[in-house]
Parts: structure tokens; sequence; C-alpha cells
């Protein structure tokens, strides 16, 4: 006997600290993973940890804060009887203060402008100046990168690490300076540097201390342009080229039509949902509902909520049916929507960005829909992911049964699973000679505005309900299936599982 699921339709930032933990291996590092023997040589020597769900996240990015605290524990710094540090944005009740204090009474960091930024992620260019800070060696270095000029702020840090085997770059011949440093990237790093015999650290003087940031300091307009980037994904910012996406995510998936000017880079997969907005060969937006984002003071997407986000740029009115504020945040003019979970405690599940200026709006066209449907779907498989379940493989007839149904609703200005014909959804899909076990069926419908697929995956992410049929694992297959026309739009799910 086949057993009917049907459910109805409609639609939350603060950083938080992750308690990490040492341990012999990690659940997501493989015995042949590129980083390992750097990984479990800094977990070996208690500088650097895991965290309590067994993993190492070895793709998250380091902050400032972080750094200064491994390397006090690396080079055995003292921090008793330590000068106090007059930084505006470090407190003495702040974890890590007295590593901050520590590096920078030995010369090895330094802030910008009377602030430490701790939770800025840590560049890989400032890797560079910090790991030679360390230490009194000279270079040899021949090559260059090729994205790295002799006047960048950091082009002797850089190409010392490099001469010293510390770092071999990228194989384009690129270093990437400003992308950020990854957790996996600062243990081999560190590892190279605390193995190599000409990296012997001693303790700096005050006037070496003052030669090791001569450079640095007087290159506060550089470093004050990055800052601007409040936010990035896997190193990628408003304004970076298409190049440089090219350069570090590589060749997109598929480009995909959006409801604005720009097309849509699609980098998603059954674990992550990134897409990155291209126009006139910039980056113009991003959307992404995975931890890879990068922001200047810590927010995390899953780990993160509202109150963060109030907390940094001011409360607004919530708009419960897509979980994100009524309306978006000027940042550095830049739009910025927060999407969060109010299901799980209103944590930070995903965030859009994208310029104010030089952006239109573009009517909706069947590729348009066509694309959103493809997105809809790896936004699913991704939120299940979340919760450890499966992914749902496609479903083409599901699809067209999900299609037709929306453009039903639309045509005949109804909203509802069951249509006027008094056919339900297990109807229509039998109808259509699905033979299923168990099935289920989502729909939304938006009207007004300019919306995005990403929208409609949030309706149903903070519609309990719609919820539960997203992450049921019963269900094996998915088809997606969209409709609508000038400012209406309907979305249509149905989740089967074929008989066997």
């Amino acid at each position: 006997m086949m057993r009917k699921t049907c459910m109805f339709f409609v639609l939350l930032c603060l950083f938080t600290v992750q308690h990490v933990y040492a341990q012999e291996d990690f659940n997501d590092i493989r015995n042949d993973y590129w980083a390992k023997e750097s990984i479990d040589y800094l977990s070996d020597s208690e500088i650097i940890n895991g965290y309590s769900d067994g993993s190492f996240k070895p793709n998250q990015t380091i902050t400032r804060i972080q750094t200064a605290i491994m390397i006090t524990k690396a080079l055995d710094l003292d921090t008793t009887n330590l000068p106090s540090i007059d930084y505006k944005d470090v407190s003495e009740d702040m974890t890590g203060y007295k590593s901050i204090a520590a590096v920078t009474k030995e010369g090895i960091f330094s802030g910008s402008n009377g602030q430490f930024m701790p939770y800025k992620p840590l560049t890989r260019a400032e890797m560079a100046v910090v790991l030679t800070s360390m230490y009194e060696i000279d270079s040899t270095w021949e090559e260059d990168f090729t994205d790295i000029s002799s006047n960048h702020w950091a082009y002797h840090a850089i190409e010392t690490i490099a001469d010293y085997g510390i770092t071999t770059g990228y194989p384009d011949k690129t270093f990437r300076p400003n992308n950020p440093t990854t957790r996996a990237q600062f243990s081999v790093f560190m590892h190279n540097v605390l193995e190599n015999e000409a990296f012997d650290y001693s303790s700096t003087t005050d006037e070496e201390k003052s030669d090791q940031t001569t450079d640095k300091d007087d290159n506060t307009e550089d470093q004050a342009e990055e800052s601007e980037r409040e936010f990035t994904f896997k190193g990628i910012g408003i304004g970076d080229s298409e190049q440089t996406v090219l350069d570090v995510l590589g060749e997109p998936k598929r480009i995909d039509q959006s409801r604005k000017s720009y097309q849509w880079y699609i980098y998603s997969d059954e674990q992550k949902a990134l897409q990155i907005g291209i126009q006139d060969n910039e980056v113009v937006a991003v959307f992404t509902n995975a931890d890879m984002m990068e922001h200047t003071d810590g927010l995390s997407i899953h780990h993160s909520t509202n109150e963060d986000v109030f907390e940094l740029y001011g409360e607004k009115e919530m708009d419960s049916s897509f979980g994100t504020t009524d309306t978006p945040y000027m940042v550095h003019n830049n739009s910025v929507k927060f999407y969060f979970d109010r299901h799980n405690n209103h944590i930070l599940s995903g965030v859009y960005i994208f310029k104010n200026s030089g952006i239109t709006s573009d009517n909706i066209t069947s590729a348009m829909l066509s694309d959103w449907e493809k997105e809809i779907f790896e936004q699913t498989n991704s939120f299940r992911y979340k919760y450890n379940k499966n992914p749902v493989k496609h479903h083409e007839t599901a699809a067209t049964t999900a299609r037709e149904h929306s453009t039903d609703m639309l045509n005949r200005d109804y909203f509802d699973h069951v249509n006027p014909d008094g056919l339900d959804p297990f109807d229509r899909m039998s109808n259509n000679g699905i033979n299923y076990t168990t099935a289920g069926e989502n729909i939304a419908f938006i009207s007004g505005g300019v919306f995005e697929s990403f929208d409609l995956y949030y309706l149903w992410v903070n519609s309990l309900g719609h919820r539960q049929t997203m992450l049921n694992e019963n269900f094996t297959h998915l088809g997606v299936g969209l409709d609508g026309k000038d400012r209406a739009f309907y979305g249509t799910q149905n989740f089967v599982t074929p008989f066997r």
C-alpha cells in the first residue's frame, strides 16, 4: 500500500565560542589528506586543536587572535608581567589577551590605526609577515609570484618563506596574498617553520621589533583597503574580478540566470550552495548557505545568531516567513541579507550580499525558472547534508508533475495542494506514471518584490511542516517545478521514494 504524506506551505547571527579538544584522529581528515602530517604534528604539540564533534574543519579560516594564541604556544612565549597594550578593540578580559600582548611585545604581530582586529581572518600575506617576524633570516629568492609585485607591503616576507620552502604558492605561480589562511594551510606553514633549522626563535630587541614592523606600518593604506572587505567567501569578495573567481574556485559547475542583471556562477554541490554573481567581469553578488564566509568581526554561518548581527549592525524587524529582516543591511555600499533558521535558535543559515549600484532587475523567463529549479534542488540537498540526511536524487517525472502544478496554480489563480478538479499531489503523481512507496509535496507562493531562488528555499526551511518534508530521511528522489510571471511566483517540490 502506498503511504501518503502531504505537507502544506508558507517561510534567523552572535559570535559563539566553539570549544576545542585535542585528539589523535579527526573524523574529517583522511589518512591521505595533503596536510594530515602537519595537522597531526601541531595537534600532538598542543598548538592547534580540534572541535568537540571530533572534526578539525581544515577549510575553516583562522583569525588574527587565534593565530596569536597558537604562535604563543608554539614559541612558548612568556605571558607574565607583560606591558599593557593599547588596542581599541582588545580588552584584558578577552580570551587571548595575554597572547596578543606577548606577540605584540615580541614584534611578531602589529595592529593598524590603533586596532588589532582580533576576529579578522588572517590573510596569507599577513601569515608570511608573522612567520618571518619571528626569526632573523635572509632570502636569496630569485623567482617571483605573478600576483606579488616588488612594492607589495609583504613582498620580502613572502619571498622569504618561499625561499625556505615554507610555501610553494599555487600551481599557477600565484601566492594569492589576500586570501584568508585556512586551518590546514596554517598547520602546514607552522609545521614547516618549526621543522626548519634556519628558523631558530629568540626574543628580539625593541630596535629589531621596530625594524620588522616598519614595512607593514608604512602600508596602512593597503590594509585599510583590505579591511573594507568585510565579507569574503572562500577569499572572494564584492569587486573581485571574474578571473580571480576562476583562479580561486575554478570553472563553475554551470552559469545560471538571476532575477537581476548579473549571472550566477554556480559552485554548489550536495554539501553546499555557493553562487557568485558576475556582471561585466566583476563580482557583484554572492550567496551561500554553507560555513564558508569570512567576516572581519567573526560572524559565521551555522554558528552566529541573529543577536550577533543585531549587535554589529543594529536590530531590524524580522520577516519570519523568510527568516530574514524586512529590509537588507547597508554595508560599504552593498546590501546584505542575513537568513536565519527560526526553528534552530535563529542560527545564521545563509548570506546574500550584492552591490547597490549598477544592477537592474529582469523579468521572469522560462530559462531563469529552469535554472532556479536546479538551484533549489542543490539548496535542498545542502540542507539535508547539514542535518546528516542522505542526498535525494533528481526525478524528472516528479519535476514535470511539480512544474505542471505550479503552472496550473498560476494560470487558474489558486494556491492549494488540491487543484480545482479535486486532484491531490498523489493523484497527479500516479496519473503521470510515478509508482512510489512514500511521497510528499511542498508548495509556495511569492508575490511582489524581486526574489531569487533561495528566497523560496528559505520559505520552506522556516516553515516547520515543509522543513520536515525536506528532511524526511525516507525520501530518495526530488523533482522541483516552478512557474511565474510579472511579480507572481509559484514553486512546487515533489518528494518520492519510487516503488521497487
